[in-house]
């Protein structure tokens, strides 16, 4: 029970911080973790460079998705 308020806390903590910054053309990418939810409710899994915690993504796809696809090759 202790370690599941401790990373509430945690996930509160950098989700407000990701909140904050969001609007910035500088915010940094918050993709959605596809797992199971044991998020408070209103907030869902979130991978913020590769630390996962409770929050909102910033982004429509999920960090493997974006990784999966393949970018453009440099002609």
């Amino acid at each position: 029970m202790r370690k599941s308020v401790s990373m509430a806390a945690i996930g509160l903590v950098l989700g407000a911080g990701a909140a904050l910054a969001e609007g910035k053309a500088d915010a940094p990418k918050i993709y959605a973790y596809p797992e199971e939810n044991f998020c408070p409710e209103g907030l869902q899994p979130v991978t913020l460079d590769g630390v996962i915690s409770c929050g909102t993504p910033n982004q429509t796809v999920s960090y493997g998705a974006m990784k999966a696809t393949p970018g453009r090759r440099a002609k």
